[in-house]
């Protein structure tokens, strides 16, 4: 996905191996980024 598309914080990740269903292929992968994107989120993460 293009970064012109998005308006707030965002992080690209590629996951080796991992398929269209990331939380249950790779839920480490998944749960890191769910929190990554948190702390973007959160007023100590610089939003």
């Amino acid at each position: 996905p293009s970064a012109r598309h998005f308006s707030g914080p965002r992080v690209h990740h590629q996951v080796p191996n991992a398929g269209h269903n990331l939380p249950q292929e790779e839920p480490s992968a998944f749960a890191s980024a769910v929190l990554e994107l948190a702390h973007l989120r959160s007023p100590s993460g610089g939003m």
